[in-house]
């Protein structure tokens, strides 16, 4: 809970050695908790926040063991457990090997965290004696970490995660048995956690034949059947919507071309609803990995719409019209120089293409350029603010990239970045590949076939699109296997220093 709603790599709690003693016997600490305690200090007992941005320009923690050696802790925030009577048990802590700015949405959200945990504690020195023969739960512990020894730790970890004990009144009272009792009890109620996730996890994105209980689950699923229909149907519209835009906003399109174009829509739209309103995966990519396919949406969105309002202001003018022309021809002859993008749009022309029609082709490839650089930007900034992928939500491999078996093959990461480079190159020659085979298959377009105005909007919108679509591809493979990497690194970290990963 700790992680999920902070964004850190790492969470954990630290108590003060006299709470520590009234939990539970005292012992010696470990190295890992004598590291905690050091960064920690003096405001291990105070009342207020402590909001560590940089750890490594921190002249409290520059030197730590935490921050100079694994785990390169860079970004600390830690809030007091603060009980109704005004004392401080210890600290409610998360640390992230990377830079992270904290809002204050995350630091409430910690504070709620840090009472609830303080409550337990508090109720367990009340009350200290465990319930015999309780149940064990199944949810994923938090890392939990005391400024006590390793045994205690572990201890703590299963006492402030349960209401109930898991440990029965006629187990042996002796300093040995009592902590490896507690440490298998842990394993095990971890991995209990971890099979529950993962089938949870199956049964709601692949569907599942073990038969459920009508009564409770029926209710849900209709919900989840009715919002998943509703969506594909809005994104039908929108498809349906955007592919016919041309032939109604442009002027001079014939009927014929406005019947294909609305054949054409049909089929796109039939297509966006199957793929959106199966229960299993298809083609499309990050289905459930918001907001990546809606920025695509977006670009095309943008670049048909901005192309078709160019056009029509060539017969009806008006101020945004020639706004958006003066834009377009000032990025495209900012863009008009050897062997660059735009240039080789303008070479598609046959060679008996006048000025006013290269220059017609320049101003559209100059918009499409400016929108596409325009939402690539939007997509990195969108996901270095960590808005994607979402960390309030597990990201599922299977759905997300359909057409990627991540059972096949090197390892994943490996793949991954391998994908994500052919993607990230494909998508810089693209501008370039393009134009040289139309060039090369058809010998140069008639001048008067691709500056007509549908013609020219749906071509230049793929020259734009299919690019800037794999550099995005690029890029989140990359920011997966990233994930995967970071995952894989807290794991190691966590059992070679004695820590359950959050």
């Amino acid at each position: 809970m700790l992680r999920r709603a902070s964004g850190f790599t790492f969470a954990f709690y630290c108590l003060t050695e006299d709470s520590r003693q009234r939990l539970l016997q005292a012992k010696a600490p470990s190295a890992m908790a004598h590291q905690f305690a050091t960064l920690l200090g003096p405001v291990l007992q105070g009342a207020t926040p402590l909001v560590i941005p940089d750890l490594r320009a921190d002249e409290r923690a520059g030197l730590n063991p935490l921050v100079i050696n694994g785990p390169h802790l860079r970004s600390f925030v830690g809030l007091p457990l603060v009980t109704a009577s005004g004392d401080v048990l210890g600290m409610v802590c998360v640390a992230d090997p990377r830079l992270r700015p904290v809002t204050q949405a995350q630091l409430a959200s910690l504070r709620r965290l840090a009472d609830e945990i303080a409550l337990r504690v508090e109720m367990q020195m009340i009350a200290p004696q465990p319930a015999p023969h309780s149940e064990i739960g199944t949810q994923t512990l938090e890392t939990t970490t005391s400024c006590g020894g390793t045994d205690t730790r572990h201890t703590v970890s299963a006492m402030l995660m349960q209401w109930r004990d898991t440990f029965s009144a006629k187990w042996p009272q002796t300093d040995e048995y009592i902590p490896k009792k507690v440490v298998t009890s842990i394993k095990s109620r971890h991995n209990l956690g971890k099979i529950e996730a993962i089938r949870r996890n199956v049964r709601e994105t692949a569907g599942s034949r073990v038969p459920r209980d009508k009564g409770a689950s029926r209710p849900e699923g209709e919900r989840a059947v009715a919002s998943r229909l509703s969506g594909a149907i809005l994104r039908t519209i929108f498809v349906m919507a955007l592919v016919a835009a041309p032939s109604a906003l442009l002027p001079g399109v014939t009927k014929d071309a406005q019947q294909m174009a609305a054949l054409v829509a049909l089929f796109a739209g039939a297509m966006t609803f199957v793929e959106y309103n199966a229960t299993y995966p298809g083609l499309i990519e990050f289905r459930h990995a918001p907001p990546f396919n809606r920025i695509r949406f977006a670009l095309l969105a943008a670049t048909v719409l901005v192309l078709c309002v160019i056009e029509r202001g060539k017969v009806e003018p008006t101020a945004l019209t020639q706004f958006l022309d003066a834009v377009g021809s000032l990025v495209g002859w900012s863009m008009d120089f050897p062997y660059s993008p735009v240039r080789l749009a303008t070479m598609m022309l046959d060679n008996a293409a006048t000025s006013e029609q290269i220059a017609v082709v320049r101003t559209a490839a100059g918009m499409a350029f400016l929108i596409t650089m325009v939402t690539l930007i939007w997509f990195v900034l969108t996901m270095r603010t960590g808005s994607w992928p979402s960390r309030r939500a597990a990201f599922n491999v299977w759905v997300n990239l359909p057409t990627f078996d991540p059972t096949v093959g090197a390892d994943i990461i490996r793949r991954l970045d391998r994908d994500a480079r052919v993607n990230v190159a494909l998508g810089f020659l693209l501008p370039f590949l393009i134009p040289a085979v139309v060039r090369i298959a058809s010998s140069g377009l008639e001048p008067l076939a691709l500056t007509a105005p549908q013609t020219l909007v749906w071509t230049v919108t793929i020259w734009a699109f299919l690019p800037a679509s794999l550099f995005m591809r690029g890029i989140a493979m990359a920011r997966v296997a990233q994930m995967i990497r970071e995952k894989r690194q807290a794991a190691a970290i966590g059992a070679s220093d004695g820590l359950l990963p959050a």
